[in-house]
């Protein structure tokens, strides 16, 4: 597992997307954006269940999904 911080404008939708790659946001719920949880940058935090996250950055980065963006 690895904590990874993501930075979006949209956690909900960002958050079931993510799930696809294996990557949890922290917190949420009942689609409430406020539910989760902000480091002190104001970043969300997430957990990868794999240490390899370029797949999903990859994915991010090239698909369209302009609202994303993994930070390592």
């Amino acid at each position: 597992m690895k904590n990874i911080a993501i930075k979006t404008s949209n956690p909900v939708e960002a958050d079931r997307l993510l799930q696809n790659f294996g990557i949890l946001m922290e917190g949420g719920g009942k689609d409430d954006p406020t539910s989760y949880v902000k480091d002190k940058k104001g970043n969300y935090r997430a957990r990868s269940l794999s240490d390899d996250t370029s797949f999903a950055k990859f994915s991010v980065a090239n698909q369209g999904y302009n609202f994303i963006q993994i930070i390592d």
